[in-house]
């Protein structure tokens, strides 16, 4: 699904609407932000790394977040006692596409050890879900392959890869772009 950037609720967490269609991502507003990131530890930074960023659309491609903890102690983060969620979405910078965030809450902290830390993400780029008579709304795309009710991918484009989180205190990944191509 496409989740408009207005929407307070698109992720399961409080968001701030953007104010211009116009702006950068690096001019998002600042707490939480557009995409669920919370204010971070000064002594973390991160990237995203993808394996392929010229994919089929329609397909997955698999990547890496790297954070790194420059500090010399192990950082647990955590919210109200709950891990905070994460993944690798695209954006066509008016809204996010893919899985909506499930919220369970784990009760043990996503520990950042000092140096490199390296976690496995899939980037989907299909919508989420489909209306199986057909499209209700442009954002909500009709179901493909007749009964079986299959998820349409998103149109070919450009797009960027972004960290989204749901009370993750960590900072904004630099975007990287990826291209979706019909084959």
């Amino acid at each position: 699904m496409r989740w408009p950037a207005e929407s307070a609720t698109a992720l399961g967490c409080p968001l701030r609407p953007r104010r211009s269609k116009q702006r950068s991502l690096r001019n998002e507003p600042s707490w939480p932000n557009l995409w669920g990131l919370l204010p971070s530890n000064k002594g973390l930074s991160d990237r995203i790394h993808l394996d392929e960023t010229s994919v089929v659309a329609g397909s997955k491609t698999n990547g890496t977040l790297t954070v790194v903890n420059r500090g010399e102690r192990a950082i647990g983060l955590s919210y109200r006692g709950c891990r905070p969620s994460y993944r690798v979405a695209l954006t066509d910078r008016e809204g996010l596409f893919g899985d909506a965030f499930q919220l369970p809450c784990p009760r043990r902290p996503l520990v950042i050890e000092p140096g490199p830390n390296s976690f496995p993400v899939v980037v989907s780029t299909t919508y989420d879900s489909c209306v199986p008579a057909g499209p209700v709304a442009p954002d909500q795309p009709g179901c493909t392959g007749g009964s079986r009710a299959m998820v349409p991918p998103l149109p070919p484009g450009r797009y960027l890869a972004v960290l989204v989180g749901v009370n993750l205190a960590l900072p904004p990944a630099p975007p990287v772009p990826v291209t979706l191509k019909t084959s």
